[in-house]
């Protein structure tokens, strides 16, 4: 019996070592660079795993970045490192007095969730519905919010006007990855519709952004004003649909 009780001692011991070495790293945050990434210490750069936040000069930059430096800046954090990015950064959740910082930014609404291997893809969904019921910056809402329904179509989405009003404003459209960025006129007459095309040929009632930018397993898109920095239309699909 008592070999025994050694062994799985011995066992638990040494599985929690490996956990430790493999996942776990602490280190003192020296700067935050934006929204989703600091850099530590030794100048290493990471990368909040499960989450993006506007990049500079978008609406919400400052605050999701001023949010992060009250969670994390100057402050020992615990990494579960993830792996890299297509920059060599570290992909990481980062662990604050034992609280998820990538979930916490979801939570307060200045990040949308974006899948990768490793994260709890429920709980990061789950906070991001927090974070829009809560009207979080990323979420504000334009005044043509209400007007303006948007729906998965074949080859990009479709904006439909609902309400008996002309809509002509100009926005950017995004996607979750925050890597396709496209400024561009959203004009539509009472109850009019506006396709958002992937492909390439622009007409009347067709935006085209010439360009592959939502994933086949599933997508977010982001209708956001330049004037005011409110959505004016939203739409998820595939994986990302709640």
């Amino acid at each position: 019996m008592r070999n025994f009780l050694v062994r799985v001692l011995a066992f638990i011991i040494i599985s929690l070592a490996l956990l430790v070495g493999c996942t776990g790293r602490q280190a003192v945050v020296e700067k935050v660079v934006d929204g989703d990434t600091v850099e530590l210490g030794d100048g290493t750069r990471v990368r909040l795993a499960g989450i993006n936040t506007p990049e500079k000069g978008e609406p919400c930059y400052w605050q999701a970045r001023a949010a992060l430096e009250a969670l994390a800046g100057g402050k020992l954090v615990m990494l579960r490192a993830l792996g890299t990015d297509k920059y060599g950064r570290t992909l990481a959740e980062v662990y604050v007095d034992g609280k998820n910082a990538n979930v916490k930014m979801l939570e307060l609404g200045l990040a949308n969730r974006y899948y990768g291997e490793g994260i709890d893809w429920a709980e990061y969904s789950r906070a991001e519905s927090v974070g829009r019921a809560g009207g979080g910056c990323v979420w504000k809402r334009d005044v043509l919010y209400a007007c303006v329904k948007v729906r998965r179509d074949t080859g990009g989405f479709i904006a439909e006007n609902v309400c008996n009003v002309t809509i002509d404003t100009n926005v950017l459209i995004k996607d979750t990855s925050a890597s396709h960025r496209f400024e561009r006129r959203l004009y539509m007459l009472p109850y009019g519709k506006v396709a958002i095309s992937e492909g390439c040929r622009e007409g009347n009632n067709t935006i085209a952004l010439c360009q592959n930018i939502f994933n086949e397993g599933g997508d977010e898109i982001f209708i956001i004003s330049k004037e005011s920095g409110g959505l004016v239309g939203w739409a998820a699909y595939g994986t990302y649909a709640e």
